[in-house]
């Protein structure tokens, strides 16, 4: 059986053997042998506790386990782990891996303690660098930076990733990636969608699979999942030629039009030039 009292804040300035302890816990006394004096009142009074159940029969407080799993498993699903949520709550990893998933003869815990129930519902969304979260926004924006030539190479040195592993992420092939490294993403893209200075176009790669580039996408539709790319035009086709018009009239340069139309700069300035003689 364990406390019905609620457990105190993690301690930053802990003097025990492990950090981040919930002080105040049976949970912090056993498992990670923290024998300050929070824990040590947590464990006796706990002992009692038990003790007066066994001779005098008095059922456990337990409460309704569905809300305290929905919460880790909407922690889980947000980057945090199981090892993490039960750090965070002050609870040994066993008690939320019966919570989620149950034992082998038997399934998740239906029931579980009061205490247990509050320690959960009180542990807070805590995304470090180390979390994983969801690719898709990171796989579009190096895709859309793949499409104005951005070198492949250079991406995955800008987020300290073997070739290999890039191409995996930047291919699609890979569901969550590390925090730090999406959000060091959204501050390369926002800094060079543009695309290098001499533009050579899309890479082999980005025109081989159709990428969109940076200009087919809304800034705020990266992350959403239902959002799609404006269609590409085909170089060269009569809807094109009225593309380099229209995209001069809003007042864009020559790379910034070769970067929506998928082209090279000097395809860009060429057709460009070519339709000033032509008015002239």
């Amino acid at each position: 059986m364990t406390t019905t009292t609620s457990p105190g804040p993690l301690n930053e300035e802990c003097h025990c053997q492990r950090a981040r302890h919930r002080h105040g816990t049976r949970a912090c006394y056993v498992a990670d042998r923290c024998r300050c004096a929070a824990c040590t009142r947590a464990n006796r009074r706990d002992a009692k506790l038990r003790e007066y159940a066994r001779t005098h029969g008095a059922p456990p407080p337990l409460v309704d386990a569905k809300p305290a799993r929905d919460h880790c498993l909407d922690l889980m699903a947000a980057g945090m782990g199981c090892k993490t949520v039960a750090r965070e709550a002050g609870l040994s990893k066993g008690v939320i891996q019966r919570l989620i998933w149950g034992n082998p003869d038997r399934g998740p815990s239906k029931r579980i303690t009061r205490a247990h129930s509050d320690a959960i519902l009180a542990t807070g969304l805590r995304v470090t660098d180390r979390y994983r979260v969801d690719a898709l926004g990171t796989i579009r924006r190096l895709q859309a930076l793949s499409a104005v030539g951005w070198k492949h190479e250079l991406m995955a040195a800008w987020l300290d990733m073997s070739p290999k592993n890039f191409s995996r992420l930047i291919g699609g092939r890979q569901g969550h990636v590390a925090a730090w490294r999406a959000r060091r993403t959204v501050d390369l893209y926002e800094q060079h969608w543009q695309g290098p200075a001499g533009h050579p176009g899309p890479t082999a790669r980005a025109a081989a699979e159709g990428w969109a580039p940076p200009l087919a996408w809304d800034d705020d539709a990266l992350d959403d999942p239902d959002a799609r790319p404006a269609p590409a035009r085909r170089p060269g086709s009569h809807r094109d030629m009225h593309a380099y018009a229209d995209l001069l009239d809003i007042g864009l340069g020559a790379d910034e039009i070769a970067a929506h139309l998928g082209v090279s700069q000097m395809r860009a300035r060429n057709t460009i030039q070519t339709r000033a003689r032509r008015a002239a």
